[in-house]
């Protein structure tokens, strides 16, 4: 984790590096340990954060298509992305 977003080294490259020194350790991996930290550690953050967008008077919101590869998708299949606003500073 320190390697991907603090010394900001890719995934590609952090799995050809292992593959040096004789470990296996594939992105696939990498990938599903980054996304279980995510939701294990931020989802109180998240949780709170969207309680209190919705104690808001002004809300706004955006929609916006991405194309994402998940597991059991077709590569480039659409997703959506929200991002939400509140009136408050």
């Amino acid at each position: 984790m320190n390697s991907k977003y603090v010394n900001v080294i890719p995934l590609y490259r952090l799995e050809q590096g292992f593959s040096r020194s004789d470990m296996v350790l594939s992105r696939h991996v990498m990938v599903h340990w980054t996304i279980q930290r995510g939701e294990r550690h931020f989802s109180l953050i998240y949780d709170r954060l969207h309680k209190e967008i919705y104690n808001s008077q002004v809300l706004q919101a955006d929609e916006t298509p991405v194309c994402v590869s998940k597991d059991g998708d077709t590569l480039g299949s659409k997703s959506y992305m929200w991002v939400y606003r509140t009136g408050k500073i």
